[in-house]
């Protein structure tokens, strides 16, 4: 029992305190009525015991000021003078006793006891009926579930719209009793459509008139239910308003304005929303933004005005993972010491397509990073800028940001980001139709990169190069889109801003390049179906029939079926980095608290447990019913997803074929591990989801597959020298020097590979390059055995 004494008289208050505690009571304690509302306000209490007496407001004034508040509270009255007028108010007020100082202590702990099991004795009572409507409700509400579970469009329906009602009405500090009766209507509140059968429901659009009439007659036929099982009059009234209209148009009682009960106006508007965001058997859903348009156009109509408004507050709260609420919460939140959380929320803005927020980060990223001297972040946040004013199509500020990159680069000494920097100027010129100076700087940014070290930035300039053969045809430069289809990875593919799949659209509809090649890269890349994979080995024939491809070797991409998820349907990049990290970890079961450390570590723990919520609530929009329903599982506080056996990761196509090539390399059967290797490498695309560089959870997986890639490559580079390929041994062995400059057999095999290939100057520069490494990194000379192949061969 958790009582609150107010008395401004410091020690009678510690007495009655220490009185209390030893009498087994929980007991917080203030001084005056300022301090009594504000504990109010943050706790609930079970009977207030104050002095009339207090400074600024009286005892009553303060017992009134939380009725509000604690609306079940008991209270006693203090005095230490009598007045006619002060009992009749106390009673007025519904206080319960009335005490007059000074009193006896035993007295006092009796009449406190009375009260206080007047309390008990209501709070039992209140459990009793709670218990009783639970259970009620509680088989209701399975009958809901079970109904809905054999509908694919409405599988878990309910249970989405009172969830999301209970977090909404907090927001608009709803009471808790009013709280609860809000989510059980908003879980019962179609009761009425299960007597009409699931046909009428599962037609397609428009409907007969008098089957809209019988659709029309479903709450009052629901709250008719609600009655018979003697339910709470709150949640009976919200069930039977729910489909009114503001303005009198709704159903069934044709309510308007603030006839209809507030509960109902809530419910009216989450259900719009939710009715919207989910695919019918007619329609698909409707977009984020399309969705808040229309609720923004059904305000002061469909939606109460104040209400509509307030909810699309709380949708835009709840956007972009409800990680950051807004950009400025974001900002002001911000310190030194987290530069890659800004830059998250910065490239997150501009994948959102809201490139004005996005630009704003990169201008406070700037700011932050130049104070601190940061190198690295300053051009991360001036390319940031200057493809931000690219989707603006302010192309002098793209130029301006464009030329500040490529100093920025250019001071680094950072070939890399050199190249960055030059293609996307390249694409400023593009915009402006300076064709010759854009292919002049794509053909410098080529000089600083190469596939191997950046085969999706090769990619890129590959595509901006295609792009200009169409506009400059019959010149030399024409020749060039058929040998650049071959560096269109599917990584590079699924790495391509908005921007630049309008001009890759526009490439596959152009007619000067044969569609043949074109089908080749797309079949390559999964956007269209193989007609000739079977028998071939290929990557597409491991993939064929699979229902889900996940690709985390490289960008992560998933392919549904035949078809790409792209960027935009995420929603969010913590949507899609979570659908990765809980397919990776599918062995087992996660615990909901390691997800929330992990995606949601600076949150607190409720805001954290909703921005999960959301999260998975996108992604089962994305996947749809049937695909969700099979692979998502949540049991009380864990996820896992589980995936068919028509389901394929290249992961453990990479893993396989990796296994092979070593076990044929062990046994001396250098053939078939050469065949082996090249399908695994062909499996490797990049990095460990390489496109994102801020969630801790990638770095061990990252730097386990790119230690297998390593020692794959030096398999691939022993196998091609051993069937006497020495060329392409010598490529081989360069990937392994890319990663690990100081790899002693990676020099070995580069340096006998050219020598035997009769590129004898080029093993003679090699060995040379590989004295200046071994003195720069570690500084020493080469080890024994480089240096005693460097004398066989020359000598």
């Amino acid at each position: 029992m958790h009582l609150l004494l107010v008395d401004d008289e410091e020690l009678l208050l510690r007495s009655l305190q220490e009185v209390l505690t030893k009498a087994g009571y929980q007991v917080s304690a203030a001084r005056n009525a300022r301090e009594a509302i504000g504990l109010a306000r943050k706790q609930n209490f079970d009977l207030v015991i104050c002095d009339i007496r207090l400074p600024e407001e009286d005892g009553l004034k303060a017992l009134s000021l939380m009725q509000p508040l604690q609306p079940g509270v008991r209270k006693i009255l203090m005095t230490g003078y009598a007045s006619e007028e002060k009992p009749i108010e106390a009673i007025k007020l519904g206080v319960d006793d009335y005490l007059l100082k000074p009193f006896d202590l035993d007295e006092f702990l009796k009449r406190v006891g009375r009260v206080a099991e007047m309390r008990k004795t209501e709070l039992e009572k209140e459990e009793l009926l709670r218990s009783s409507e639970d259970t009620l409700l509680g088989g209701l509400k399975e009958l809901v579930e079970t109904w809905e579970g054999e509908d694919p469009f409405r599988k878990g329906h309910s249970a989405e719209v009172a969830r999301i009602s209970a977090d909404f009405g907090k927001t608009l500090k709803v009471a808790a009793s009013e709280l609860r009766s809000l989510e059980q209507a908003a879980w019962l509140r179609e009761l009425g459509l299960i007597a009409l059968g699931r046909e009428i429901l599962q037609g397609g659009a428009p409907l007969p008139e008098e089957q809209w009439e019988k659709i029309r007659r479903h709450p009052e036929k629901g709250a008719q239910i609600l009655e018979r099982f003697s339910s709470p009059k709150s949640v009976i009234e919200t069930v039977r308003a729910h489909h009114e209209n503001f303005d009198g148009s709704g159903y069934p009682g044709r309510l308007s304005g603030e006839d209809i009960p507030v509960s109902a106006r809530i419910l009216r508007a989450v259900d719009m929303y939710t009715a919207l965001t989910s695919p019918r058997p007619h329609r698909g859903a409707f977009s984020q933004e399309d969705t808040c348009e229309i609720i923004g156009k059904a305000s002061g109509k469909e939606l109460d005005p104040g209400i509509g408004a307030a909810f699309l507050e709380y949708l835009k709260s709840t956007d972009e993972d409800d990680a950051f609420g807004s950009l400025r919460n974001a900002l002001s939140e911000y310190n030194e010491n987290n530069y890659r959380s800004l830059l998250w929320l910065a490239r997150t803005y501009g994948e959102a397509r809201d490139a004005e927020a996005a630009n704003e980060a990169y201008l406070e990223l700037l700011s932050l990073s130049r104070v601190q001297g940061d190198g690295d972040i300053v051009f991360q946040a001036l390319l940031g800028l200057t493809s931000t004013s690219l989707q603006k199509r302010n192309l002098q500020d793209a130029l301006r940001w464009g030329r500040l990159t490529l100093d920025e680069a250019i001071q680094m000494k950072d070939t890399y980001k050199t190249a960055l920097a030059l293609t996307r100027w390249a694409h400023c010129e593009m915009i402006q139709d300076s064709f010759d100076t854009a292919s002049r700087f794509l053909e410098e940014a080529l000089s600083f990169i190469t596939p191997e070290e950046a085969p999706m930035e090769v990619g890129r300039v590959a595509l901006y190069q295609l792009y200009l053969a169409t506009k400059t045809p019959g010149s030399e430069k024409a020749a060039a889109p058929l040998e650049g289809l071959s560096q269109l990875t599917p990584p590079c593919l699924a790495g391509l801003f908005r921007e630049e799949w309008l001009i890759f659209d526009e490439l596959v509809r152009s007619q000067v390049i044969p569609q043949e090649p074109w089908r080749l890269v797309l079949e390559k890349a999964g956007l269209v179906g193989g007609q000739d994979a079977q028998g071939t080995g290929t990557l597409a024939e491991v993939r064929k029939d699979a229902a889900l491809r996940l690709h985390f070797l490289g960008p992560f991409r998933v392919y549904l079926g035949n078809q790409w998820v792209r960027e935009e349907a995420w929603r969010t990049r913590k949507v899609k980095y979570l659908f990765a990290y809980l397919c990776f970890h599918r062995a087992r079961p996660v615990p909901e608290e390691r997800i929330l450390g992990e995606f949601w570590p600076d949150s607190p723990p409720q805001k954290a447990r909703k921005s999960l919520s959301n999260a998975m609530y996108h992604l089962r929009q994305l996947l749809g019913p049937d695909r969700s329903a099979q692979w998502l599982i949540h049991e009380r506080d864990l996820f896992r997803v589980t995936l068919s056996d028509s389901s394929w990761l290249d992961t453990e196509a990479f893993l396989s074929r990796f296994q092979e090539a070593q076990r044929f390399h062990q046994e001396g059967d250098s053939a078939k591990a050469l065949s082996a290797a090249v399908e695994a490498k062909d499996l490797f695309q990049g990095k460990f989801v390489e496109e994102n560089l801020d969630d801790e959870w990638l770095l061990e997986p990252r730097q386990r597959f790119s230690d297998l890639y390593a020692e794959l490559s030096l398999i691939l580079s022993e196998s091609y020298f051993k069937t006497g390929n020495y060329l392409r041994a010598a490529q081989a062995s360069q990937t392994i020097l890319v990663e690990s400059p100081t790899h002693e057999k990676g020099h070995i095999i580069r340096i006998e590979a050219l020598w035997k290939a009769g590129r004898k100057e080029e093993a003679v520069k090699q060995y040379q390059k590989c004295v200046a490494v071994f003195k720069e990194e570690l500084g020493l000379s080469p080890p024994p055995s480089i240096m005693a192949l460097y004398l066989q061969l020359t000598q």
